[in-house]
């Protein structure tokens, strides 16, 4: 089984996080953007965790992450984005579009600091809604099945 801790739009709240990483104990870490420099930095310091991060768009001056990063996890192709460029706050069909292009299995994503949880023509999207709020998600994979399980600190 491996355990994901997904979080996005914290906006700053380092030290909430570091106790989330402390308490959850994940394999790996998914941020899906806004607040993404103090991420990196609690990067370097639970180095032993896998993160995969991208910028979201109050994240001006992050010049090294991309705004979708696509990857492998536990046999699931996962693709994550903050949500800003596919307008997520309006529609769902541009970013669903480009995740059926792209042959994902699961969509992470933030921007609308609202809990989303959808599964269409087989693909998850999936929004653990703001950690700014106090929300978060355990994403857990075993045997072939994807959960989510909602947060709160």
């Amino acid at each position: 089984m491996i355990r994901v801790v997904l979080l996005t739009d914290s906006h700053g709240a380092f030290t909430d996080v570091y106790n989330i990483i402390e308490r959850e104990k994940p394999d790996k870490i998914i941020f899906t953007g806004d607040g993404i420099s103090q991420i990196k930095e609690l990067s370097y310091v639970f180095s032993d965790v896998d993160f995969h991060m991208v910028k979201g768009n109050c994240d001006i001056f992050e010049r090294e992450r991309n705004e979708i990063e696509i990857f492998d996890l536990a046999g699931k192709k996962v693709m994550i984005t903050h949500g800003h460029l596919f307008g997520v706050k309006r529609k769902m069909e541009l970013l669903e579009r480009v995740a059926e292009e792209n042959g994902v299995n699961i969509v992470c994503f933030g921007h609308t600091h609202k809990e989303y949880e959808l599964e269409k023509n087989k693909i998850i999207y999936f929004n653990p809604g703001a950690f700014e709020d106090g929300k978060y998600a355990i994403l857990s994979i075993e045997n072939d099945m994807v959960s989510f399980e909602r947060k709160q600190i």
